[in-house]
């Protein structure tokens, strides 16, 4: 058998705990990554996480990703449990949950709409890979 393709590398997969990002987790997990699930809502990241078993090492972190402070102290808390951040799968979004309520593409521009586009999109668009690339 051969050697998995992600064997033993950290991956921060922001949004993991549901929908695509849930999937990319599982893909990571499947390839040999330790998937790294950093989501605001802590008990379903925990929830991924122990659904891959333990041997796969993947873990959650709570982070409100809208708030600066909160991505840096996520990254951290990855470099003290695991050493290393070898990949990160910025996932996370503003529309997380509201896909089924969405009918008219308006309510797609309103999910868009200030301060949310100011907040969240730069938020982790910008900090997070920022925190990242200081590591």
């Amino acid at each position: 058998m051969s050697e998995k393709v992600l064997s033993g590398q950290t991956a921060i997969v922001t949004g993991g705990s549901r929908g695509i990002g849930e999937g990319i987790v599982r893909v990571l997990a499947a390839e040999g990554a330790v998937p790294v699930i950093i989501s605001n809502d802590l008990e379903e990241g925990e929830r991924v996480a122990k659904s891959l078993g333990d041997s796969s090492g993947a873990s959650a972190i709570h982070a409100e990703l809208t708030r600066p402070d909160d991505c840096r102290l996520a990254v951290e808390e990855v470099l003290r449990r695991y050493g290393r951040i070898d990949g990160l799968v910025n996932n996370a979004g503003v529309n997380d949950g509201q896909t089924d309520r969405i009918t008219k593409y308006g309510e797609v521009l309103e999910l868009m709409a200030p301060p949310l586009s100011t907040s969240r999109l730069v938020a982790f668009t910008v900090t997070v890979p920022a925190v990242f690339a200081k590591k």
